[in-house]
């Protein structure tokens, strides 16, 4: 290329010699000889412009190969791993994916990070679905789902999960597990939908009143979710895998879809604090269980160790606030976890649902024989203290079902009676 510019630009100055100098110089001359100045400057922005068009085309050829190859890509991807679950109609023919196992009165339901989908909660569901149902969904543009038709904001997804819900005919009541980014939209749900949340698990996640505190990181992980959109149409992202994913982690991941989604999730995060700033209140009586990291690894993309280090102070801060949210609150640190703890441990996750399905069980129970507020709180007392865990007072429920049996009706008798059983 630089030859055929340089010989352009040869004959660009031969045509620009006032006609006196090019019939009187020498060939061997004529380099020197007097030109035409407007011709001489036309000639190399046409040259220039040249080299421009060249380069553009060339990139916007490369531009269309890439997409195209991405997509047939995808379109394998599709075949190669097929949804688990069942697709469903929530919005005219759009469709979020929803995968359930198990069953039982209360509903497990699982919001996966930011850039997370359904298979993030694999490791979790085995361990829980014995006793409850157990769903996992996409957020749209996630996983297996179509892409969203408005803003990513909090409302608009929790709008969607609601829809999904009742299109799919999961019913209330539901024990909501959510993950980093995925906090926000359970939050949402249950403060739009306080009647049918039973109890909350966060996992490392934010919430509404912590991003004040991150604007910064968030808006340099905007960036990077941005550029990597970018990168995800063409099909470079999963040629570079930053995060060095394979088989179906990979495909689900490295999808446009899914980066264009957690692009626009972290673009629209202002707008979703100010959708939770105006919602109904959180339920202060809400049962919430905290679980965080105790290594800062995955909070932050590969390079970026230093920033998740010295953002430690912070978020360890906000966790401990976020857990206060609730009157019925426990924060545990989850030894041998980074950020993703429902990968890392998932058996702490499991640990913590049961524990609340247990609680809210026996609530339910203190309403069904028309036990008062002072005997609820005394039970509270028991079987929700903050320390090495959620159920004091284990009550195992045949144990409790042979109190109630024997007429030990009253909740401050029944864990007498559970203590002198050696419970």
């Amino acid at each position: 290329m630089s030859w055929a510019w340089r010989t352009s630009r040869a004959k660009d100055r031969e045509a620009c010699l006032t006609p006196e100098a090019h019939a009187s110089t020498a060939t061997l001359w004529r380099p020197f000889a007097k030109c035409r100045p407007s011709c001489i400057a036309s000639s190399y922005l046409g040259a220039r412009m040249r080299t421009v068009l060249w380069l553009g085309t060339t990139a916007l050829l490369a531009f269309i190969a890439g997409a195209a190859i991405e997509s047939w890509l995808e379109a394998r991807d599709l075949e190669r791993f097929p949804p688990p679950g069942e697709l469903v109609a929530v919005e005219g023919s759009r469709r979020l994916h929803l995968v359930c196992q198990g069953s039982g009165p209360t509903t497990v339901l699982l919001e996966a990070s930011g850039l997370g989908n359904s298979t993030s909660y694999d490791r979790v569901i085995p361990l829980l679905s014995d006793r409850a149902r157990v769903c996992a969904y996409d957020r749209a543009g996630m996983g297996w789902s179509d892409p969203a038709t408005a803003a990513p904001t909090a409302a608009q997804s929790a709008n969607d999960l609601w829809a999904l819900l009742g299109r799919a005919k999961v019913a209330p009541p539901y024990l909501l597990i959510a993950a980093s980014a995925g906090g926000l939209d359970a939050e949402m749900l249950a403060r739009d939908h306080p009647e049918a949340i039973r109890a909350l698990v966060f996992l490392d996640a934010l919430d509404g009143s912590a991003v004040d505190a991150l604007l910064k990181p968030l808006a340099e992980l905007r960036r990077e979710a941005c550029v990597a959109s970018w990168l995800a149409r063409v099909g470079l992202l999963r040629l570079i895998n930053p995060l060095k994913l394979h088989g179906r982690t990979a495909a689900l991941t490295y999808r446009a879809s899914a980066t264009d989604a957690a692009c626009g999730l972290l673009r629209t995060i202002s707008e979703s604090r100010e959708e939770l700033a105006v919602a109904a209140p959180f339920r202060a009586d809400l049962p919430l269980v905290v679980l965080s990291h105790s290594e800062p690894r995955d909070l932050f993309p590969p390079g970026h160790e230093a920033e998740a280090v010295s953002l430690e102070p912070t978020w360890n801060r906000l966790q401990e606030a976020l857990a206060r949210r609730s009157a019925h609150d426990d924060h545990r640190v989850v030894p041998g976890s980074g950020h993703l703890i429902a990968v890392d441990q998932p058996q702490a996750v499991a640990d913590a649902v049961n524990e609340l399905l247990r609680y809210t069980r026996r609530r339910a129970r203190q309403r069904h024989h028309g036990l008062g507020s002072r005997d609820q709180d005394l039970g509270d007392q028991h079987l929700f203290a903050r320390g090495p865990g959620i159920v004091d007072v284990a009550l195992d429920e045949e144990i409790v079902a042979n109190l109630e049996l024997r007429g030990l009706d009253d909740l401050e008798h029944a864990t007498r009676g559970a203590r002198q059983l050696g419970v």
